[in-house]
Parts: C-alpha cells; sequence; structure tokens
C-alpha cells in the first residue's frame, strides 16, 4: 500500500510539474504568436508607407487597431477603429516597442475593454520622414484560452491521479503478489520447523541432563548440552520472530510501569558472570508504557543477556523520563560495537568479525527480536559508545525510546 501511494504521489508530484511546464510554454507560444502577427501587420503597413501606398483609414485585418505615428506624436494615418488624436504608446512606451518588445496598455485608451499588445515598426516615407507603425491586439483571447487550459489541467488532474493509482495498485500487487507469497511460505516455513523441533530438542536436553547428573556417557553431556541449549534457545527465538511477523497477530498493549518491568527483568535473571547493577538511587519514580508486558520484558532481557556475555566487569540498567518518552538503557564496559557495524546488528544472524560475535553464546536473533518488539511498540532502540554518552568505561550502551502512556 505504501509503494502504491508513494508511486501515485511520484506521478502526480511529475503531473503538476509537467503540467506547470506546460502552461508557461503554451503561453509563451500564445504570446508570441500574437506578437508575430501584430509585428507583420506592422511590418505591411511600414512598406505600404515605404512605397508611397498608405491608405487613411488603413484597410488592416488580424489586429484590433493600428496608427502610423509622426515623429511629433500626432497620427498621420490610422485603422477605423483607432484613435486619430492620441498615439497609443507614450514616447518611452514608443521607444521599447521600437526595440522589439511588446508594450501592454489599458484597451480604454481605444475604447475598449481589457488590456492591448502594442508592437512597433520603424518605417520611412519617400520622403524621408521617419515614421513608426504602431499594430495593437487585445489579450482577451489570450487569457481565455489561458483559463480553458488552466480548467483543462485542473479537471485532467484527478482524473490522472484516479486512474495512475487504480493501474499502480494493479500493478504492483500483481508484481508483489509471488514476493508476499514466497514470504508467507517462508514464516511458515520457519515458524513449523521451529515447532517441531522444539519437542525433539527439549527431549534430547532432558535425556543428557539426566545423565550428566546420573553420571552417566561420561563426558559426552557436558560436551554437547551447550550446544543442544543454545539450539533450543534459537528454536524458540526463531518462534518468537515468527509471532512478530504475523501481521494478523493482534496487538494488546496494557499500562505497564518501566521501572518494576525493569527491575523484575533483571532480578529473573539472577546471578550472574558479571555485577548487574540497577541504576536507580532511592524510591524509583514510575516510568508509566503501553506495552505488552512479557514482549517487553523480552526486549529488555536480550540487551540484558547481550551486555551480560560481553561485559567486562559490570552492566548497569537504568530507567528514567524522557520529556514524553520512557527510556531504558542497559550499558557494558565490554569491547563495545564499531559506529559502522551497529545498525547491521539488528538484522538476523550477523554475525562480526571482533569480540562481540555470536560465538560468545546467542544465537545470532536477540538484537533483531528487540528491534521488532520495540518497532511493535512505537519506539525506537538505538546502540552507542558508552564512552560517549557518558560513560568512563569503554563498551557499549543500548538504548530503548517508548511513548509514554496516555491517561
Amino acid at each position: 500500500m505504501r509503494l502504491t501511494a508513494l508511486t501515485v504521489a511520484g506521478v502526480l508530484t511529475t503531473f503538476v510539474l509537467v503540467g506547470g511546464v506546460l502552461f508557461a510554454v503554451l503561453q509563451a507560444l500564445l504570446n508570441r504568436a500574437v506578437e508575430q502577427n501584430a509585428r507583420a501587420t506592422a511590418q505591411s503597413v511600414a512598406e505600404l508607407i515605404e512605397q508611397d501606398r498608405l491608405a487613411d483609414p488603413l484597410p488592416v485585418t488580424g489586429v484590433e487597431l493600428v496608427q502610423v505615428v509622426n515623429p511629433d506624436g500626432s497620427i498621420r494615418a490610422a485603422s477605423a477603429n483607432a484613435d486619430r488624436m492620441t498615439s497609443l504608446l507614450s514616447d518611452a512606451g514608443l521607444a521599447d516597442a521600437l526595440d522589439g518588445q511588446g508594450v501592454q496598455v489599458p484597451a480604454n485608451r481605444a475604447g475598449l475593454s481589457g488590456t492591448l499588445r502594442v508592437v512597433a515598426v520603424a518605417a520611412q516615407d519617400p520622403e524621408g520622414e521617419r515614421l513608426s507603425v504602431l499594430a495593437a491586439t487585445s489579450t482577451e483571447p489570450l487569457r481565455a484560452a489561458n483559463v480553458r487550459l488552466a480548467k483543462g489541467l485542473v479537471v485532467a488532474f484527478p482524473v490522472i491521479g484516479v486512474a495512475v493509482g487504480a493501474l499502480a495498485w494493479w500493478v504492483i500487487g500483481a508484481t508483489l503478489a509471488p514476493v508476499e507469497h514466497a514470504r508467507a511460505r517462508q514464516r511458515a516455513f520457519v515458524a513449523d520447523a521451529a515447532h517441531e523441533l522444539r519437542s525433539p530438542l527439549a527431549s534430547v536436553r532432558a535425556q543428557l541432563e539426566v545423565a550428566e547428573h546420573v553420571g552417566e556417557a561420561g563426558d559426552l553431556p557436558a560436551e554437547v548440552l551447550p550446544d543442544v541449549r543454545r539450539l533450543s534457545a534459537l528454536v524458540e527465538d526463531l518462534l518468537v520472530l515468527s509471532r512478530l511477523a504475523d501481521e494478523a497477530r493482534p496487538f494488546t498493549p496494557e499500562r505497564v510501569d518501566l521501572t518494576e518491568l525493569t527491575r523484575a527483568t533483571v532480578q529473573a535473571r539472577g546471578s550472574a558472570g558479571v555485577a548487574v547493577r540497577i541504576d536507580a538511587p532511592g524510591r524509583p519514580a514510575s516510568v508509566p508504557v503501553d506495552a505488552e508486558a512479557d514482549g517487553l520484558s523480552r526486549a529488555i532481557g536480550n540487551l540484558l543477556d547481550n551486555a551480560i556475555r560481553h561485559a567486562t566487569s559490570q552492566v548497569v540498567v537504568a530507567v528514567r523520563r524522557d520529556g514524553a518518552h520512557g527510556v531504558v538503557t542497559v550499558r557494558d564496559d565490554g569491547a563495545g560495537i564499531p559506529a559502522a557495524e551497529r545498525s547491521r546488528v539488528f538484522e538476523r544472524f550477523t554475525r562480526l568479525d571482533d569480540a562481540r560475535d555470536r560465538d560468545a553464546g546467542g544465537s545470532g536473533l536477540g538484537l533483531a527480536i528487540v528491534r521488532d518488539i520495540v518497532t511493535r511498540h512505537g519506539g525506537e532502540v538505538t546502540l552507542a559508545d558508552a564512552r560517549t554518552d557518558g560513560g568512563v568505561s569503554p563498551g557499549l550502551v543500548a538504548t530503548i525510546r517508548l511513548p509514554l502512556h496516555r491517561s
């Protein structure tokens, strides 16, 4: 739908630009045609003057009126409907017209309505006296043509918009249908495969844990169990991603205290290999947000697990208000992530070339799950260097920003 809207918007924008250019070009062409017609009439009268065949009144067609003006501004000859006492142009206007410019004057000077466009051509009679031939035409036909053109464009605009929208919707829908079908089949396959693997893996894990507990099979359970646990976590993560990608799944948020949810998530992790501290001196303030508690807890937990895996000595978790948002930060003092890689790590199965790769125990899906959950809640998740975010130790700070609850 967004692609269709963008296509229609692009086409309509192009149509507006092309329509504007077309309108300007046609207006210029019409003005030029009118001036050329008037200039041709004036040139014909100038030839009659040079041939000493000037008649009075002047028999002209195609223009409103013609005047032949003496050097002193008096009228030597004129068409039947022209003023025989006063020139259409002042001395300054006549100079501009003789330079090739079209001069517009009020038509009431000739007893008409609207505006006249006047051109001038220099002429010389057989006695050598220099005269000026003025030819004037009304701009009303031009204005009427411009109005008709503008109305045509206004009528055509919505018609073309509807036609382009319908065509784009059909073409894009037909083009993307196989892609959407393939994506749906891929999601279904991943979900089915993960679901089918879940029970066998749980059974294998249980048997290995029992064997390890009773001391059977030697060192095999201890060697295999970490990989089985990791594979089980991968299957669970795939199921979570599949549910998040299901657009038909309803989103049912409720009022959640972000401070208490974060505290409970940290406490549920129990003891870790590094110190995990909640930065909340005194009684922590309530930070209410609209969220699905289980999903948001998983997102915070994934950031916490990621920080614990890569921290050198400690992880610090903080919750605060920031304007109209609730903010959770998870900071570690590990190796950090290069700035160029921080957006890429939110993609599925992303593997980095440095110390913070998934060989440290992750499935490669944790941050992708965080991004999808936070996006579903209308928030954003970002990564930054802890040293540039107020910290003094190297490491990474992950930040979740969510809109506050609207009461």
